[in-house]
């Protein structure tokens, strides 16, 4: 089963897509750990997506799927603005994090998840995929 949430383009919608995931975690039977980490790396992915889209297309809709794949919850976050370059995706070093803070986001999802990536569909956008298993 699929469980969606469509949304805008807006800052103001974090909080909503983060206590969506949350909720959908809960009912899949996460527990507070597993849903405190699939809402913030939600809540990552859609900072991102939302501070890269275009400020004069911020009405158009945004999509965030939810479904249950054995034991495992996968987040789909579909848009159609610009795909993301992955190989120009800044690396995060904890060592020097001052000098690394574009990629702070990155490995903050990839910490948070199992598998985490992105998926160009051409004409139709792009989806950034977030798996995470759950007890």
């Amino acid at each position: 089963m699929n469980i969606t949430l469509k949304t805008h383009h807006r800052i103001a919608a974090i909080p909503m897509i983060r206590d969506f995931v949350t909720a959908v975690a809960r009912y899949y039977g996460a527990d507070r750990h597993e849903q405190f980490e699939l809402g913030l790396a939600a809540e990552e992915a859609a900072e991102h997506i939302i501070n890269t889209y275009p400020e004069n297309e911020a009405e158009s809709p945004f999509n965030i799927s939810c479904e249950l794949h054995q034991h495992q919850l996968r987040l789909i976050l579909s848009n159609t603005g610009l795909p993301v370059n992955v190989d120009a995706i800044p690396q995060y070093d904890n060592s020097n994090p001052g000098a690394s803070i574009d990629g702070l986001k990155f490995f903050l999802i990839d910490k948070l998840s199992d598998s985490f990536r992105f998926v160009n569909l051409g004409s139709n956008g792009w989806q950034t995929i977030i798996d995470k298993k759950i007890k």
